[in-house]
């Protein structure tokens, strides 16, 4: 959903929305929340279209670097492509595909400032990285398609984990919803617990119901003639509407124009554009070096010495230990009740020996005459009294 939303940054302000309500594709309500991608499945169909209206031929790479409007609509339909790849990647649940769609993604997220998908992006790549060196198994699973749920029968209908999720959810809460979960803990624990359990058993009953005294469908439920027809026909429709606006594809001026009004854009905004691909590939190799190489690539540097770990720990006892005089002056204190949990992150590492192993096999059985010879004096001080 991001990356669409990434697509309708791109697209804000090139009268994109007004070729759509041209071409009597959507209205002009709807066609402006494309830019914001409310509706995933409204927002998908209108790039389909667009993406379709903008193949063009060989002569593309000379046009655009000599025509700032041939590479600004250029980079829209590699952006679209992009964006439908990673679709069909997880409806097919196919991985290879999934991970090379991320791939064309990632630099449009620096480039357009969405931040949390520029910072955990990279990290999700990583892991699979990861994963292909040292969880072969794994990457089994997931190449077979595992990384994605399958809930029907049908064709090009894997979603995404979190989406199934949302939708088990969803079915849970129905129309009065789910009111108060976080803030009973067994009412939580019985949704987590028995949440998946009722969901399954509700989607049985429908599709049962559904299916009865029919064949079951395995195409997709958009793989027919009459979806078919309308997006040719919202193809066919755009394309008219964008030649009349002016062909962008046609243009020979070395300015940026807005589609509709042929308003001239200034000299920044004509600068980012042909400038993004080297904007968003230093933003992207200088968040890997300083965040990912420099970070947790130095793993193998040597650790701290121990006077200085001691040191560390010392003030850490410090601190702690001055919080618990304070909090004793104003309420009643137990200190055995404070140490029984846990107070440290990790626990105090065993003294050094003070001597050696003879001395302390020695000093071990003193210790130990010294324990029953009191033992026994306080047995024959009870018998006396």
């Amino acid at each position: 959903m991001n990356a669409l939303k990434t697509a309708g940054d791109w697209l804000s302000g090139s009268d994109w929305v007004e070729a759509l309500v041209q071409a009597n594709i959507a209205s002009a309500g709807t066609a402006d929340s494309f830019l914001r991608a409310e509706h995933v499945t409204r927002t998908r169909h209108a790039y389909q279209v667009t993406a379709a209206t903008l193949l063009f031929i060989e002569w593309c790479q000379k046009q655009t670097e000599e025509h700032p409007q041939f590479q600004y609509w250029s980079l829209t339909l590699a952006l679209e492509e992009n964006i439908l790849a990673f679709v069909r990647s997880v409806r097919e649940a196919h991985f290879e595909l999934y991970s090379d769609a991320l791939w064309g993604l990632l630099p449009w997220f620096f480039a357009l400032d969405h931040t949390n998908y520029a910072r955990w992006i990279p990290i999700h790549l990583r892991d699979i990285l990861d994963i292909r060196k040292m969880h072969p198994k794994l990457l089994e699973e997931f190449q077979a398609g595992k990384f994605t749920v399958q809930k029907t029968g049908r064709k090009f209908s894997s979603i995404a984990t979190d989406q199934a999720h949302e939708q088990n959810n969803a079915r849970i809460k129905g129309n009065r919803g789910a009111v108060g979960l976080l803030d009973n803990p067994h009412a939580l624990q019985r949704w987590m617990v028995a949440g998946p359990e009722v969901s399954w058993e509700k989607d049985e009953f429908e599709t049962a119901q559904e299916h009865r005294g029919s064949k079951a469908q395995s195409l997709h439920h958009d793989q027919n003639e009459s979806t078919q027809k309308t997006f040719d026909n919202d193809v066919r429709a755009l394309v008219t509407a964008i030649e009349e606006l002016g062909n962008p594809f046609l243009e020979e001026t070395t300015d940026l124009l807005v589609l509709d009004t042929k308003d001239v854009e200034n000299a920044s905004v004509n600068h980012s554009v042909q400038n993004v691909q080297k904007v968003e590939k230093e933003a992207l190799e200088s968040f890997v070096k300083e965040r990912l190489i420099e970070l947790f690539g130095n793993s193998s540097a040597k650790d701290q010495s121990t006077d200085k770990q001691k040191v560390a720990s010392s003030k850490s006892d410090v601190q702690l230990f001055s919080r618990l005089y304070i909090a004793c002056q104003t309420r009643e204190g137990n200190l055995e009740d404070f140490f029984r949990h846990e107070n440290q992150p990790y626990p105090p590492p065993p003294p050094p020996p003070l001597c050696s192993k003879r001395e302390s096999s020695d000093l071990e059985q003193r210790v130990t005459f010294w324990i029953a010879l009191r033992t026994l004096h306080q047995l024959v001080h009870s018998i006396q009294r």
